[in-house]
């Protein structure tokens, strides 16, 4: 016997050894990797940005040349647009003529002082100003863009005060978007995750009415291991810098807000009331105390992130949630097929579902057979019959339906 245990140590020190030079390997794999593809898709983003750029400046030069090849040719430009006028309106006078004529020319320039072009969508403005108090505006279309014309307006003011005002048509104004979408440039309907999650808005917790927020001076006392990503230790440098409680005018804790570094995630959060209490933060505690029996059996974390977020992108701000994970030892009586198996665990069994499952053998090996010593050993009635408490499930397996595989391999694989 003792030999037989002697040989199923060395076994597992192999295989954690196995286990860990796969990891490392698979890390820097996909660190390579991601590496890699944020490389293709800056140089992607700068070569579209340049493109871009480019095109708008191209077309911005070509409407820009035709406009001054219009003006300069003044015989090419078209009238004013037509003026709507009173009903008592008159024909121009000789001394409106003569008065008119004595207007000198305006000089030809593109937005100086004595003529500006203004570009809307679709058409450009010209407004020239002459030396006496006389303004006008004519519209000159352009290929910007198929956009509809705005109505130009010509205003003319009187050089006699017996001539009729003309009235001018007011000019249509493009409606601006209103709310947190115009400050962001977003159209209310192409609204997107970033828009929607930023780091602004999550970095810090925000005050809601009827709440307070507590931070919690110990947030290095958060069990960060029990995360099975950081158990796996697939983020080795991942660590808690702030906590948060968030209390109702009633007393309770009803949310809990973490800010992590270096981890899967940047900022996670916490609703389960039962995780809350198991912290110690229930009633309204500023620090943090974990309390082992409102936890399951060697329980551990999963963090699921919110949808619409960009989780490939390196400086993308990444929020989720933490939610309780499903214990080894249910996978392990679903692969045995019945709900009170026979046989002890396997290591072979134990390897098999951990890669089924993203987990280390090693770790899923200790929940298996922690918990199948505590059936089946003194008192262990009492775990089996409340394996919703410790297990967080109890399954219900038909075997009649699924019969007990059997194992015929022997531990060695």
């Amino acid at each position: 016997m003792e030999d037989a245990a002697d040989e199923n140590a060395q076994f597992e020190r192999q295989e954690d050894e196995t286990l860990a030079l796969e990891m490392a390997e698979t890390r820097e794999e996909t660190e390579q990797t991601n590496l890699a593809k944020d490389t293709e898709a800056a140089d992607e983003r700068e070569n579209a940005d340049v493109t871009i750029t480019e095109h708008d400046i191209d077309e911005t030069t070509d409407v820009i040349d035709e406009i001054m090849e219009m003006v300069a040719a003044e015989k090419v430009m078209p009238e004013p647009a037509a003026t709507i006028a009173t009903e008592d309106a008159q024909p121009e006078d000789a001394g409106m003529t003569a008065a008119r004529s004595e207007v000198p020319e305006p000089t030809v320039t593109i937005a100086g002082d004595d003529q500006d072009v203004h570009f809307e969508e679709g058409v450009a403005t010209e407004v020239e100003h002459y030396s006496g108090q006389e303004t006008r505006q004519r519209v000159v279309p352009c290929d910007v863009s198929p956009a509809v014309v705005e109505q130009a307006s010509v205003t003319s003011a009187t050089l006699d005060e017996h001539k009729p005002v003309d009235i001018a048509m007011k000019p249509k104004t493009r409606s601006q978007p209103e709310g947190p979408q115009a400050a962001n440039g977003t159209a209310p309907g192409n609204v997107s995750g970033e828009a929607i999650i930023t780091a602004q808005s999550l970095a810090q917790p925000t005050h809601k009415p009827n709440e307070l927020i507590t931070p919690i001076v110990n947030p290095e006392a958060f069990p960060i291991n029990r995360i099975q990503d950081i158990q796996a230790l697939r983020y080795p440098l991942a660590r808690i810098t702030g906590v948060w409680a968030h209390r109702k005018t009633c007393g309770d804790v009803v949310q809990v807000t973490i800010d992590m570094q270096d981890g899967p995630v940047d900022h996670f959060i916490i609703n389960d009331a039962r995780l809350i209490t198991a912290f110690g933060l229930r009633e309204g505690n500023d620090f943090i105390t974990v309390h082992e029996p409102y936890l399951r059996h060697m329980e551990t974390f999963n963090i699921r992130i919110f949808p619409n977020q960009r989780v490939c992108s390196m400086k993308a701000f990444v929020v989720g949630e933490m939610v309780s994970a499903r214990h080894a030892y249910l996978y392990w009586l679903e692969f045995r097929g019945s709900a009170d198996p026979k046989g002890e665990p396997w290591v072979q069994e134990a390897r098999r579902i951990a890669t089924q499952i993203g987990r280390r053998a090693l770790d899923v090996w200790k929940e298996i057979d922690g918990y199948w010593q505590l059936e089946h050993g003194s008192g262990g009635r009492m775990y089996r019959e409340n394996r919703m408490k410790y297990l967080g499930e109890d399954p219900v397996i038909h075997e009649n339906d699924l019969h007990e595989k059997k194992m015929t391999m022997s531990v060695w694989g």
